[in-house]
């Protein structure tokens, strides 16, 4: 139950309906010298009612009597408390616990749905129907009647679609093909649903309502009406039992006990009982109230199986015209309607739509998990009462979220947002690292004219900062300096013979090298070029 996404409190609760349950199969009736019903043990409905969360006088009281009410010219009238006898009370019994069964069966049908849903964005879907086949047993009753019911109205669904639509979109169409015979159960399922003349289903109804106090003499009454159908080539009366014709072969079924399984003994009282109950799953599970103005008869087990099955099958509409025949409409497969198996309503927490994706909004709060979800593959499991980041919403439901390194999607309505000064504070940044100082990378030794190579010159730092960098130049055309000169560190070196650039240019003039002049004190460049050079040789 939990790979489902059921929660512990609604396990708990799926386990409070099953005790419900066998419980009430414990209720056993005494007869009483009126005839009327005794329950032999009052502790087992005290029992019942504490898990139904009722009261217990009231659990008593809807198992042994019926209110029933008179009318008078469309006014209500008089309200009476009639007592029942051991056979009806343990039918309204065994009616109660069907009902809780088939409810809650198809309650957790509706569950599993919702986890077997897509949650992506599709185009074509494969849908799975799992269905008793046809059953045909030594001893046939109602159960196997209703069975064979769906796989003959089934069975007309396919002789529709494939059969009898596509022959007659031949002709229409004046296609060239083999005619298929096949056999049309409609006559079959006609004979069991029809009410005019009246079916199987139809006898079993009259012959519930008519005798409804003694299941036996419901049987006998129901033999009697069956002799009716007899004119259907597909039925065969035979005493206490009646043969039908089915596509799939000929079944006897027993007529002993089937009025009684027919009849829906879930009265008004006991559905008052339900909802008198403070158990909300229990209430849930019953949304359906009976109109308490209505004087309809309440369906049978025969009508409900009756009225699930809908027809979906209709004949194909008639093909475009070729040249020269007459303008018809276009021809369009057909598409089977799908119909709702289940009444009972969707429990809390509503089911997670489909999502498509979005544009993220700008601001990521932050959001609390009002009930625990399950999540599948691209999805973020929650716990209730969990805390995540929004990172993405989407207008169909579905939001992606965030929990630490995690991220996937969760349903926008198992959320709800968390104030600013509840949500978790961020951690700190990290401490910075310190940034390493960049070192110059030292100059590569180059090669001399002969192939030695030569060693490197380290630059001779200067105090002024209008000194030129060296640059490669021809070679320079003044004069070296003397000896004298050079001793002369302090005084004024001698101007270069070479001609200076002219004013505003750029660069010097072709064939110039004169370096930009060093300031008195200092020793020129070309002069510390020349000595370093003299210095190697």
């Amino acid at each position: 139950m939990q790979v489902i996404g059921l929660s512990n409190a609604e396990q708990q609760e799926i386990f409070r309906m099953l005790a419900i349950i066998l419980w009430l199969g414990n209720v056993q009736y005494d007869e009483m010298d009126d005839g009327n019903a005794k329950i032999s043990d009052t502790g087992v409905t005290d029992f019942i009612a504490y898990l139904m969360e009722t009261d217990a006088a009231a659990v008593e009281k809807c198992m042994t009597t019926r209110v029933m009410e008179t009318t008078r010219g469309g006014r209500r009238g008089s309200v009476y408390d009639v007592p029942l006898n051991p056979a009806q009370a343990s039918s309204g019994r065994d009616a109660l616990a069907k009902a809780i069964y088939n409810n809650l069966f198809e309650w957790i049908v509706s569950r599993v749905n919702v986890s077997m849903k897509p949650r992506t964005a599709h185009t074509q879907v494969i849908g799975v129907l799992d269905i008793y086949g046809f059953e045909i047993f030594q001893d046939n009753s109602f159960e196997q009647l209703c069975i064979n019911y769906v796989n003959e109205k089934l069975q007309q669904i396919f002789i529709e679609l494939t059969l009898k639509a596509e022959q007659e979109e031949y002709v229409r169409e004046q296609i060239k093909w083999t005619p298929i015979k096949y056999f049309n159960n409609k006559i079959v399922c006609d004979l069991i649903e029809e009410r005019k003349p009246p079916g199987i289903f139809a006898a079993l109804n009259d012959a519930t309502a008519i005798a409804h106090a003694d299941p036996t003499a419901a049987d006998d009454s129901f033999i009697q009406r069956s002799a009716a159908l007899s004119s259907n080539p597909h039925f065969e009366s035979r005493g206490a039992q009646f043969l039908v014709k089915h596509y799939a072969g000929d079944v006897m079924y027993n007529v002993s006990g089937m009025t009684d399984k027919n009849k829906d003994a879930l009265i008004k009282d006991l559905l008052d009982l339900v909802a008198g109950s403070s158990n909300k799953f229990l209430n849930e599970l019953f949304p359906d109230r009976p109109d308490p103005n209505s004087k309809k008869r309440p369906p049978t087990a025969g009508d409900k199986i009756k009225n699930k099955p809908k027809p979906v099958a209709k004949p194909k509409p008639a093909a475009q015209a070729l040249p020269g025949q007459a303008n018809t409409a276009p021809t369009q497969k057909y598409t089977p309607v799908a119909t709702s198996t289940s009444s009972s309503a969707a429990p809390p927490p509503p089911p997670p739509p489909a999502r498509a994706p979005v544009a993220p909004p700008s601001a990521k709060p932050m959001y609390k998990a009002k009930y625990p979800f399950q999540g599948q593959d691209g999805e973020l499991s929650l716990e209730k009462d969990e805390i995540v980041e929004l990172v993405k919403k989407d207008d169909n439901g579905w939001w992606l979220m965030k929990r630490g390194n995690e991220e996937g999607w969760a349903p926008y309505n198992y959320l709800e947002l968390v104030p600013p000064a509840a949500a978790p504070a961020p951690p700190p940044p990290p401490a910075r690292r310190p940034v390493p100082t960049p070192t110059a990378p030292k100059p590569a030794p180059t090669a001399s004219s002969n192939g030695t190579p030569k060693k490197a010159v380290a630059p001779v730092a200067s105090s002024s900062s209008n000194v030129n960098k060296p640059q490669p130049k021809p070679p320079v055309t003044a004069p070296k300096p003397s000896a004298s000169t050079s001793s002369k560190i302090g005084g004024k070196p001698p101007i270069p013979s070479a001609p200076r650039p002219p004013v505003g240019a750029s660069k010097p003039a072709t064939g110039s090298v004169r370096p930009q002049a060093a300031p008195p004190g200092q020793m020129g460049l070309a002069e510390m070029l020349a000595k370093r050079a003299q210095q190697m040789n």
